[in-house]
């Protein structure tokens, strides 16, 4: 295999973003999260070959992990129906070399395609993904 198709394969694994869902139940749903917005998660899943998008609202949220897993087997869940509100958590953010990145406590969090943004006491922050290594829902 050739240089550039190794490059190749690594920049696009780089650039995949995957993303695990917990629920307070510990059910766990593999996905993408498209975003975050008034309470409520979306999650585009893949069950066996085809593409669902799931809604958490963030009363039923234990916890969301940044990772490269993508798969779900068995059938698609039935979630209960969202409620608008704030996704209230604390995000963890990786180690960067010569940086001390602690975790962030968030009154809301929200996300659309690009990165995360933070708001705590009125002030927003923004957080980019590959940052990220997990949200706890509700700390």
């Amino acid at each position: 295999m050739s240089i550039f198709k190794i490059g190749l394969i690594l920049a696009f694994v780089s650039l995949a973003q995957a993303d695990t869902v917990t629920t307070k139940d510990s059910r766990t749903w593999n996905g993408k999260v498209t975003k975050i917005q008034g309470g409520v998660l979306t999650l585009s899943a893949q069950f066996s070959g085809q593409t669902k998008l799931l809604n958490f609202g963030a009363d039923s949220l234990r916890s969301i992990q940044f990772n490269t897993a993508t798969y779900n087997p068995g059938a698609v869940p039935a979630t209960p129906a969202p409620r608008s509100s704030s996704l209230r958590g604390t995000i963890y953010r990786g180690k960067k070399a010569g940086t001390s990145q602690g975790p962030l406590s968030c009154d809301d969090i929200t996300a659309a395609a690009g990165p995360l943004s933070c708001v705590s006491n009125g002030k927003a922050e923004i957080v980019t993904r590959p940052d990220v290594v997990q949200i706890l829902v509700g700390q």
